[in-house]
């Protein structure tokens, strides 16, 4: 007698439990994945936005500082609160003109040396990014045949700025050695022109032709990681959601491809 194999196909009914606790498990881990992705943003989103306010009290902390010891020394600068601009309460140039007048230089050679004893302080260490040198002019016009050896107040104030920084550096050199956490220079400079004056009353030109200082922050690293994941680990190491089918991920094992998705 010849026995025969018959092909047999199993279907499994709706009513079928095993099916339902695998949906049920896959609906879970894919629920926790959801949560963790929603928190990891929430979190990392309200991590940097702290990191920020933080650098934004630093940057306000130091100018108020350098202000203090400034105006201790006999040198009068005003310290603008909306721009967080620390600026130089005198006319520091001639019409025209890129030397600094005598007055200037003392006050640049003691701010110098102020802003010197700041930036090395630890609580400011890796926080500033840039510190810009800023050149303005007033409003008149550059003639052509005039004895002003610039084609515009655009290069006219850039000057301005580079010679006040090389006066800093000249009395202090120990500024052009300060670097921010990229190993870069820390100081910088920049024209204006006259885009931004302070007065536009004509007979009060001379206020425009200024020198501001301007601290850039650092912002929040990318590679930044929050320390919750930690916690969460340890979290969901203790749940109650674990899957009795072994085939199946657990939370566990669905929170460890998050984290190599999101590189973590």
């Amino acid at each position: 007698m010849i026995a025969t194999k018959r092909n047999r196909s199993i279907s499994l009914s709706d009513d079928d439990p095993t099916i339902w606790i695998s949906i049920s498990d896959l609906m879970a881990g894919l629920l926790i994945i959801f949560i963790l992705t929603l928190t990891y943003f929430i979190l990392s989103y309200t991590e940097k936005t702290d990191y920020i306010s933080k650098n934004q009290s630093l940057k306000e902390k130091v100018l108020k500082d350098i202000k203090e010891q400034m105006e201790s020394k006999g040198f009068n600068v005003k310290l603008d609160e909306e721009q967080w601009v620390l600026r130089l309460d005198l006319p520091l140039f001639t019409s025209c003109g890129v030397k600094l007048k005598n007055e200037g230089k003392r006050t640049i050679k003691a701010l110098g040396q102020v802003m010197y004893g700041e930036f090395i302080k630890n609580e400011y260490k890796n926080s500033i990014e840039t510190v810009f040198i800023e050149g303005h002019t007033d409003a008149v016009k550059i003639k052509k045949s005039g004895k002003c050896k610039y084609k515009s107040n655009w290069e006219l104030s850039a000057q301005r700025a580079i010679n006040t920084w090389r006066g800093m550096k000249s009395h202090e050199p120990r500024l052009n050695q300060l670097k921010n956490l990229n190993k870069e220079k820390l100081f910088s400079v920049s024209g204006y022109g006259k885009t931004r004056p302070l007065n536009k009353n004509w007979s009060q030109r001379a206020l425009n032709r200024r020198i501001d200082v301007r601290i850039a922050m650092n912002p929040p690293s990318i590679e930044s990681k929050p320390e919750f994941i930690s916690e969460i680990k340890r979290a969901l190491s203790n749940n109650t959601l674990k899957s009795k089918d072994k085939k199946s991920n657990t939370p566990i094992e669905l929170l460890k491809e998050l984290e190599l998705m999101n590189k973590l």
